[in-house]
């Protein structure tokens, strides 16, 4: 046998034996260190489970009543160098919180942004508390009463609103040599009622997609929505408010982005809120199946 194979199969008898007698040894933990273990596994338990969570303030809880004077009087004083673009609005769990550049955007599910893209502050207690105290004292609120739904008239007047504020997107679109997005009635609705359910319950946040309020037309996809509340002089006409919409969902890069899309027909909606001088605005878009030809009646502005 030559000398170099004699060397190689020494070697690997060599590993072969050093692999059957080397083990990793673990060393069990005496009975002492057990019940050591135990105690502190059942004391962290006993404190988990008496910590409590800290409770939320009834003023992150319960929506304030403001009158339109106190809510001026408020944004004054919030943003005393422009007052006029002062944007107040309640949301569940966190509070009363106010932009001082018009508009407050929601930001997907997991928050919300001013029309500059910056974070809303809350709105300091005191100065909560003394807008809530003028409005009482102001005599014009007792009890939130829940917002009766909209009769004919007012949802024809709400749907011209938003078809100003669509009117007023699509101009833009045109301008960037894209199709005009197609009106469409059925939309319409659906936006009122999620606009009417935000201010009934004081919510804030868009709709799913996937599961709407409301069922989008047969033989289409719903695909964008966008959700914004912002602060408009008393007395605003519903041509004036539309319209204030429409720039206001112009007026944010992520809105922006969203209005000069591909989409095909959609609605906007406009709802005055029952207290105060907000507006909430929502646009809701999609697209025909690219399959199938199906479609559907629309009218467009």
């Amino acid at each position: 046998m030559p000398t170099w194979l004699a060397k190689m199969w020494l070697a690997l008898l060599l590993l072969l034996w050093a692999g059957a007698h080397c083990h990793t040894v673990i060393a069990a933990p005496s009975g002492m260190v057990w019940e050591e273990a135990l105690h502190e596994i059942s004391l962290l338990r006993e404190t988990v489970s008496a910590t409590e969570l800290p409770a939320a303030p009834a003023s992150a809880l319960t929506p304030p009543d403001l009158t339109p004077d106190a809510e001026h009087a408020l944004c004054a004083q919030l943003c005393p160098g422009s007052p006029e673009h002062c944007g107040v609005k309640f949301i569940y769990g966190t509070g009363t919180v106010y932009c001082c550049t018009l508009a407050l955007y929601v930001q997907g599910s997991i928050g919300h942004v001013c029309a500059d893209s910056s974070q809303p502050h809350l709105v300091p207690e005191a100065a909560l508390t003394s807008a809530v105290q003028a409005s009482v004292h102001a005599g014009s609120i007792d009890k939130p009463t829940p917002a009766p739904l909209p009769n004919d008239r007012n949802k024809t007047d709400l749907a011209v609103g938003g078809r100003y504020a669509l009117e007023r997107v699509n101009q833009v679109r045109v301008a960037q040599r894209l199709d005009p997005i197609v009106w469409n009635e059925q939309v319409s609705d659906g936006v009122l009622y999620w606009l009417q359910y935000l201010d009934e319950t004081h919510l804030f946040m868009n709709q799913n997609l996937g599961q709407p309020a409301k069922p989008f037309p047969t033989g289409s996809v719903f695909l964008a929505e966008v959700v914004l509340s912002h602060r408009l002089l008393p007395n605003t006409s519903i041509a004036e408010a539309g319209r204030a919409c429409g720039n206001a969902l112009l007026a944010h890069n992520g809105s922006l982005e969203i209005m000069l899309g591909h989409y095909e027909f959609g609605a906007v909606g406009i709802l005055k809120r029952r207290t105060g001088l907000q507006w909430l605005c929502s646009v809701s878009l999609g697209k025909l199946f690219g399959y199938g030809g199906t479609s559907f009646s629309n009218s467009s502005t």
